[in-house]
């Protein structure tokens, strides 16, 4: 089972998704991705999750993803996830950047900017 649709409340600029092929589809787009991986019991990725979505509504020409694990719990183990929230970078497919726990919406900001900026 899986969802893949767009958050309410934040224009739409976070997509939500908990299926394996979904995730390897969006991460084949020309712009960077970031992915917030998530658990459904996490108490820390619910206080970050409005973080997420106001750096998501800041940050032009990148894909945010909410990523819940619970769905594909095989992509944790292939990034060597160990806890959630953690939240990663791509950039053409590759790891730019990535950092676990809940920070807030500038820090998310930054370290985005940070990690695609070539």
């Amino acid at each position: 089972m899986y969802y893949y649709g767009k958050m309410g409340g934040n224009n739409g600029n976070v997509l939500e998704m908990s299926n394996c092929k979904e995730f390897e589809k969006v991460l084949n787009t020309n712009k960077p991705v970031v992915v917030a991986f998530s658990s459904p019991t996490c108490a820390a990725c619910m206080m970050y999750r409005p973080e997420y979505e106001a750096a998501a509504e800041m940050v032009d020409n990148v894909v945010f993803v909410w990523f819940n694990l619970a769905g594909c719990p095989d992509i944790a183990y292939q990034l060597g996830i160990m806890g959630t929230p953690t939240t990663v970078v791509f950039k053409n497919g590759e790891i730019k950047g990535a950092w676990i726990g809940a920070v807030d919406y500038a820090t998310v900001v930054e370290a985005i900017n940070e990690s695609i900026t070539e």
